[in-house]
């Protein structure tokens, strides 16, 4: 039996309705759970997907608004301050995809229905699908945290994600499901934590990582 440990981007491939290969292997891997068990902490359940979710609707809420007003800027609304630089990509993708729809209000409407359905699956997933919630966020091996903070060049959440692993692992041994091969790596974990004196001795075991696109 594998206790694996999810990345966020697993749930959210396996909820979201895409033709992505990543979506398509994240959904065909949970329907072969089998006796395995899905570990996630705390940061990804209480912090980050709820973020993630409440930036899908805003940029939802931001395509309203240019469609309403074509002199509106994406991301200059007082909620869209939350948004990455890669959702104000997707506001444009989402605004020449509606551009070019029969009905840009059937278009809205359809998008709202997808993050909706997205979001249920997410509830869903968390609710039905995990075995072992871990980590709370208050017990996020800080020093550990900051040794992958930067490695991963100030990925704030990669790196909380990643310290809830090691912290795990330390106690029962996991592997780490990820579909980001660039910068979820063994090297990452051997810089962060094996040659670092003060954590190679805290954690002596590190997690083996596997990807969605080699399952």
């Amino acid at each position: 039996m594998i206790n694996w440990f999810l990345d966020m981007c697993v749930i959210i491939y396996y909820a979201y309705n895409s033709s992505d290969k990543l979506a398509e292997r994240a959904k065909k891997f949970v329907e072969n759970k089998g006796n395995s068990t899905f570990t996630v902490c705390y940061y990804i359940l209480e912090i980050n997907l709820p973020k993630w979710i409440k930036r899908k609707w805003i940029t939802l809420e931001e395509l309203e608004r240019k469609i309403k007003d074509p002199s509106y800027i994406f991301g200059s609304s007082s909620e869209a301050r939350i948004l990455l630089p890669k959702d104000r990509q997707e506001c444009e993708k989402l605004l020449s995809t509606c551009m070019k729809a029969e009905s840009s209000v059937q278009f809205i409407e359809d998008l709202r229905r997808k993050y909706l359905l997205a979001e249920i699956k997410i509830n869903f997933f968390i609710n039905k699908l995990i075995n072992n919630k871990v980590i709370p966020v208050s017990e996020i091996d800080f020093e550990l945290k900051s040794s992958f903070f930067t490695y991963l060049e100030n990925n704030d959440s990669d790196a909380r994600t990643l310290a809830s692993a090691v912290q795990q692992h330390n106690k029962e041994n996991l592997i780490i499901l990820t579909g980001d091969k660039k910068h979820w790596t063994k090297q990452l974990l051997d810089d962060a934590v094996s040659i670092h004196p003060t954590l190679r001795k805290k954690y002596s075991k590190i997690p083996e990582i596997k990807y969605l696109q080699d399952l």
